[in-house]
C-alpha cells in the first residue's frame, strides 16, 4: 500500500510521530524516502526547462529584480545628467625659471639635505683627511660655482669642528696688497673666501665674540654674535680693501685663535707660524727617522722570538709573533719615561689600534723579556 497517495504526506515525519517511526518497517520507510529525493529532483528539472525557453528573458524566473518603468525612468535621468557635465582640464604648472634652478642648492642647505645634492659627498660622514683633499681639490681650480661654494663652506664647517684650522688644511694664498689680491680678479675672489674660512674658524672657536663694534662703519659688529656664522657678512669683511693685520685687530680674536688662521694674521703672527711649522718639521723628521730604526730592529726581535718558539714547543702554540713585536715598540718608544708602563700601553694603542689593561700590557712585557732573555739575535 502506498502510504503517500492515502494520506497525502511527503515524507514519513509528516505523519507518524517519532516513537511510532521506530515500529514502521525499515523497507518501508526507505522507500517513502526515495520518493521524496525523486520528486525534488524532478521540480528541478522544470526549473531549468523553464529557463531554457525562456532565455531570452531572464527576469521571467527572478521576478523580484525586475525594474519598473519609474524606476528604469530615474536611472536615465541621472545619466542624461552626468552627460552634460563638463571635465576641467588638469591645472598646467609654469616651468621653473633659470634662477630658481641656479639657486637649488639653497632649499637642500635649509633641509639639511646639501650632502645628497652635491655629487652624493657626504661631509659628515668622511674622515679629516678626505675633506681635506677634497677642499684643496675645488681650490685647485680658477673660479667655483655657487654649490661648490657652498660644497667648501660646509667642509669648512666640519673641519673647524674636528679641530683642523685653516692653516693646516694645505690651501695656497696669495700676496695682500692693501686686502686685494696682487693676481686676477678671479684669484682675489678665491683669497676673499679663504678669509671667510678664516672667520668661520672664529666663530667656531669663540662663538659669540665681542668685536670692534664701531670699526670700519660697525662692518665688524655682531659677526660671532649669531648660532651660525652669517656668510654673506663674513664676504663683506673679506671684501674690505683693508691689510689682513687690521682685520684680525678689528676681530678682536686671541693669538691662539689667529695662529691658526691662514689669510687674517699679522706680521708677527705669521713668523710664530713659521717656527711652529718648522719645529712640527723637525718632530716629524725625528719620528720617522726614529720610526725607521724601530722597524729594522724589530726585525731582529721578530727572529729571536721565532727562535724562542722553536725551542720551547708551549711557547710556539701560544706566542703570537706580531703581537710581541709591538709590545716591543711600545717598550722601545717609551723608554726614558718615568711612567713607562702606562706610555708604553698609549704607544701600543697607537701601533694597534686595539685597546688594552693595564694588566694584560705588564704580563706581555714580562713574557717579552724572558723570551728576549733567552735568545740572541744570531743564534
Amino acid at each position: 500500500m502506498n502510504l503517500k497517495d492515502n494520506f497525502n504526506f511527503q515524507s514519513s515525519c509528516d505523519f507518524f510521530p517519532q516513537e511510532e517511526l521506530k515500529r514502521i518497517p525499515r523497507h518501508i520507510h526507505e522507500k517513502m524516502e526515495e520518493e521524496r529525493r525523486q520528486s525534488e529532483a524532478a521540480e528541478i528539472d522544470a526549473i531549468f526547462a523553464e529557463l531554457h525557453d525562456n532565455d531570452n528573458d531572464w527576469s521571467t524566473p527572478f521576478k523580484h529584480l525586475v525594474i519598473s518603468q519609474v524606476e528604469q525612468e530615474e536611472i536615465d535621468a541621472i545619466f542624461a545628467e552626468l552627460d552634460d557635465w563638463e571635465v576641467a582640464p588638469a591645472p598646467v604648472l609654469p616651468e621653473p625659471s633659470t634662477e630658481t634652478k641656479s639657486n637649488g642648492f639653497r632649499e637642500y642647505a635649509e633641509s639639511g639635505d646639501l650632502d645628497a645634492f652635491l655629487d652624493g659627498f657626504i661631509v659628515d660622514s668622511q674622515p679629516r683627511e678626505v675633506l681635506i683633499e677634497r677642499l684643496q681639490e675645488l681650490f685647485s681650480k680658477s673660479a667655483l660655482s655657487v654649490d661648490e661654494v657652498a660644497l667648501a663652506r660646509k667642509i669648512s664647517i666640519k673641519l673647524s669642528k674636528l679641530g683642523v684650522p685653516p692653516i693646516e688644511r694645505g690651501l695656497a694664498r696669495c700676496k695682500l696688497s692693501d686686502g686685494v689680491c696682487e693676481k686676477d680678479e678671479s684669484a682675489a675672489l678665491m683669497m676673499n673666501h679663504l678669509q671667510t674660512f678664516d672667520i668661520q674658524w672664529g666663530h667656531t672657536c669663540h662663538p659669540g665674540h665681542k668685536t670692534h663694534e664701531k670699526a670700519f662703519d660697525g662692518k665688524f659688529a655682531n659677526i660671532f654674535a649669531s648660532e651660525d656664522l652669517d656668510w654673506d657678512h663674513a664676504m663683506e669683511i673679506a671684501t674690505l680693501k683693508l691689510k689682513p693685520a687690521t682685520k684680525a685687530k678689528y676681530l678682536n680674536l686671541p693669538a691662539s685663535c689667529l695662529l691658526g688662521m691662514l689669510m687674517l694674521r699679522g706680521k708677527e703672527i705669521h713668523e710664530r707660524q713659521k717656527t711652529i711649522r718648522r719645529q712640527k718639521q723637525k718632530e716629524a723628521f725625528v719620528d720617522y727617522e726614529r720610526s725607521l730604526q724601530l722597524e729594522a730592529m724589530s726585525l731582529d726581535i721578530e727572529a729571536q722570538l721565532i727562535q724562542y718558539g722553536e725551542r720551547c714547543h708551549q711557547a710556539k702554540s701560544r706566542l703570537n709573533i706580531g703581537v710581541y713585536v709591538n709590545v716591543w715598540k711600545a717598550v722601545e718608544l717609551s723608554k726614558g719615561n718615568k711612567n713607562y708602563l702606562a706610555s708604553a700601553k698609549i704607544h701600543y694603542e697607537k701601533l694597534t689600534g686595539e685597546s688594552i689593561s693595564k694588566s694584560l700590557m705588564q704580563k706581555r712585557v714580562r713574557v717579552l723579556e724572558n723570551a728576549l732573555k733567552k735568545t740572541t739575535v744570531y743564534p
